[in-house]
């Protein structure tokens, strides 16, 4: 950074470098030497005290387009000498553009100096001396070059235009395609997971059975039909099959009964029982077995992991107090925000955006 004389002109404005409005900072450019105000580089208070402070190289856009074969890092930024004379890489289309619109700068301020130091001639008659004349052609070289270089930016807008009015239209319909794809996928997704779930055929858990206790799975799955005042084995349907687990961690410690193959329409028949009966007293491992005590049983219908998710997400929401009641009915998951308020039938995590 180097104090420039009142005669030295910007190399962007073409203005003395000293009489614009607060202009008495000036940087000049390490590769040319052409003073430069601050403000027509971009350089702030703070950008222009650290180059300053910190006595860093400072080029213009120009020499550093040129050191650096098209490739920007910037303008009118402070760089490095290993950044500029870094490996070139390819330019791209907004570079060129940059670079054009440089050299034009460079030449008009190179015909507005040019004109500034010729005189008008005395008038038509006047020959006009062997000196002027040189320069004259030398203004009309130069606005010849300008005019080049400016067909030169047309055609480059006018590609880039061109091109970037392609992408648009190329990522519009893109995107148009995407949303397409993606409410496919969620459409194959909840037929894929509703038939899971179909496929479970009413499939009940028992929960809450005592962790040591040897488990008698149709006697249970019978006494638990006798205490909900259901027939234990209709002629109509089909006959279910259990298994026996074990769950145990931190804050369970218990024996679950699954019982699978019990048909939609017998599970339902449960479940509605089981409800009635559990507003009322509940079910106790006591009266369900010989060896129970009075910790309550539950009566859950399995669930595919998918809908598992979807549903301790709603209960979530309840919690939240986002929704007051979460429920599940033939396998299918409901939600509703108040007593009165419509229901929601939950197959996809979007639906649960209606409550948040």
């Amino acid at each position: 950074v180097n104090p420039s004389k009142r005669t030295d002109v910007c190399g962007l404005c073409s203005v003395p470098v000293r009489e614009r409005e607060k202009s008495n900072k000036s940087i000049q450019c390490k590769k040319c030497n052409k003073p430069y105000h601050s403000r027509c580089c971009g350089l702030d208070t703070k950008k222009f005290s650290e180059v300053v402070t910190k006595k860093l190289a400072w080029y213009c856009s120009t020499c550093k387009r040129a050191s650096l074969s098209g490739k920007t890092v910037g303008r009118a930024l402070s760089v490095s000498d290993e950044v500029l004379n870094s490996t070139p890489s390819t330019s791209t289309p907004e570079d060129l553009i940059l670079q054009h619109l440089d050299k034009v700068s460079d030449y008009l301020s190179d015909v507005k100096d040019a004109a500034k130091k010729i005189e008008p001639p005395g008038g038509k008659d006047v020959p006009m001396e062997p000196e002027r004349e040189e320069k004259w052609k030398l203004i009309y070289e130069r606005i010849g070059v300008l005019e080049r270089e400016m067909d030169v930016i047309r055609r480059s807008m006018r590609e880039q235009e061109e091109r970037a009015a392609k992408v648009v239209e190329d990522l519009m319909e893109q995107r148009s395609e995407n949303v397409k794809l993606r409410a496919e996928f969620v459409n194959v997704q909840i037929s894929l997971e509703a038939e899971r779930q179909r496929n479970r055929k009413g499939a009940l858990i028992i929960c809450g059975l005592p962790q040591k206790t040897k488990i008698d799975a149709e006697q249970l799955f019978n006494n638990i039909c006798q205490k909900l005042s259901i027939d234990t084995a209709p002629a109509s349907s089909p006959t279910p099959t259990f298994r026996v687990t074990k769950v145990e961690n931190k804050s369970v410690g218990e024996q679950r009964l699954e019982v699978m193959n019990l048909g939609p329409e017998r599970a339902l028949q449960i479940m509605q029982k089981y409800r009635e009966d559990r507003k009322k007293n509940g079910l106790t491992t006591r009266q369900l077995m010989k060896e129970g005590d009075s910790k309550p049983v539950y009566i859950n219908e399995s669930l595919t992991g998918y809908f598992q998710l979807l549903f301790k997400m709603a209960r979530d929401l309840r919690r939240e107090g986002k929704l007051k009641f979460a429920w599940t009915r033939g396998g299918i998951l409901f939600a509703r925000k108040t007593e009165n308020s419509k229901i929601y039938q939950i197959r996809h995590l979007k639906d649960l955006g209606n409550f948040k």
